[in-house]
């Protein structure tokens, strides 16, 4: 998940020197510049105050020239990366291995979740009212910070990014972030760093997952009174909302509920954790056996919850809507990067700033389609032969005028049914038939190359 708050503080203390007291994680990366703005700028290595403070500032930070004439009250964007909470109960109790693994997950799903935000939700504004524009970026001004403890001390894997509201447009000129495309583009962002974490760590660790009834996707096997007695700070998000459910109450929520900062070792941490779960009668080296496991077959999407999500959006769907919903219907995960290429095949990157948005039924197959061909793979080269198939057989249904909802070519394929058919459309059944055996057999070939077998388990 991600969550977005805005920075007013220009300093980067509490970046510096309230969130260096947070518990670290075990193989984690140590607090580092990232993004493209930030490689255009010199930045690179440990994030040290006087740097951050520089940019956050809108200040170059070797020379201490001011890059922008129009100074913001909004100095930066904290894009916060959070791991399910089972991810980070294995993070923190589980034993070495899974523990260093976890780390590095998370921090490739974060950087595929700043990878999409930078190619897709960065813009400068230029202009006001009718006339405001977005301008193009040469990437992100960001600040990573990795720690494993909410403020409650709850085992809680996540990474604060703090993402400079500056940025170098196309047009060769510094200016503030369009907040409203950052904000519009974050579902889709956290949605891929779910996907590409689960991806991760099933590749890994040969774990699997399970979807609960409010959505959010956890480990399988993972004990629910584990999840739920080291969710504190959720709980008292969730009791100061009283029921109200916006974006900004939640914000709100979040603010008012933040305890002072608790400065203690990771050691002891860890060691809390450890005690708080045997006290409710969970042995934490249970987590060691939850690796191991077959791999999944061929990775297809789920399709029903895609088409869940995808109607959520009453008014039709953007592109990142989409990206959303594949994302979530991707039970084992699936890489950043192969989940915006699939989508690309069904709704391609405007050429402007902005996304129309589209009626969802030109995202979601027709059953005919699924019960032809079956759920959509996950992977790009095994889609582009299922959109093949797709495209034999909706060549074949506009030929013959075919109407059936369920079935893809309009009849059986049993002798007695293709009998009764013209001989220039049996012709035609049985090519369309043939060519989709070989795409089938092409896509499953292609969507098996992504499976591995987990040969070892946790712990052993």
């Amino acid at each position: 998940m991600l969550f977005i708050a805005t920075v007013r503080d220009a300093s980067g203390a509490y970046y510096l020197s309230d969130l260096a007291a947070e518990p670290g994680v075990p193989g984690a990366s140590r607090p580092a510049w990232v993004g493209r703005g930030a490689d255009r700028l010199g930045l690179g290595g440990d994030v040290d105050q006087v740097r951050l403070a520089a940019v956050l500032a809108g200040r170059q930070p070797a020379t201490g020239r001011r890059l922008s004439s129009h100074p913001t009250t909004v100095c930066a964007y904290d894009l916060t990366f959070a791991a399910p909470k089972s991810v980070s109960l294995l993070a923190t109790l589980g034993p070495p291995e899974a523990r260093v693994a976890c780390a590095a997950a998370h921090d490739r799903a974060v950087a595929s979740g700043l990878d999409y935000l930078e190619q897709r939700a960065l813009g400068v504004r230029r202009g006001s009212g009718e006339l405001r524009a977005v301008v193009p970026t040469h990437g992100l001004i960001g600040a990573t910070f990795v720690h494993s403890t909410s403020r409650a001390l709850d085992p809680h894997l996540h990474t604060h990014v703090v993402v400079a509201n500056l940025a170098h447009d196309v047009e060769g000129r510094f200016g503030a972030l369009d907040s409203r495309r950052l904000f519009a583009h974050s579902a889709a962002a956290g949605a891929l760093y779910d996907a590409h974490l689960r991806h991760d760590l099933t590749a890994a660790l040969g774990i699997g997952w399970a979807r609960r009834r409010d959505g959010v996707t956890e480990i399988d096997g993972v004990d629910p009174v584990l999840v739920g007695a080291f969710s504190g700070r959720q709980a008292e998000i969730r009791a100061s909302l009283g029921g109200r459910r916006s974006p900004a109450t939640r914000r709100v929520a979040w603010a008012s509920t933040r305890d002072p900062k608790a400065s203690v070792p990771v050691e002891v941490a860890m060691r809390r954790a450890e005690e708080a779960a045997r006290s409710l009668g969970c042995d934490p080296t249970e987590l060691g056996r939850l690796g191991g496991r077959p791999r999944p077959g061929p990775g297809t999407l789920d399709e029903h919850r895609f088409a869940a999500v995808v109607s959520t959006f009453a008014d039709g769907v953007a592109r990142r809507d989409v990206v959303t919903a594949w994302s979530t219907g991707a039970l084992d995960g699936a890489p950043g990067a192969h989940v915006t290429a699939c989508v690309d095949d069904w709704l391609p990157v405007p050429a402007g700033a902005a996304e129309r948005r589209h009626p969802g039924g030109e995202v979601v197959p027709a059953p005919y389609l699924l019960s032809s061909l079956g759920p959509r793979p996950l992977g790009p080269d095994a889609h582009r032969a299922w959109r093949r198939g797709a495209a034999v057989i909706e060549d074949f249904r506009h030929r013959w005028c075919i109407t059936d909802p369920h079935r893809a070519l309009g009849t059986g394929p049993t002798p007695a049914e293709l009998a009764h058919l013209p001989a220039a459309r049996l012709a035609d059944h049985l090519d369309a038939q043939r060519r989709l055996a070989e795409l089938t057999v092409q896509w499953r070939r292609h969507a098996a190359e992504r499976v591995g077998p987990a040969d070892r388990t946790l712990g052993r």
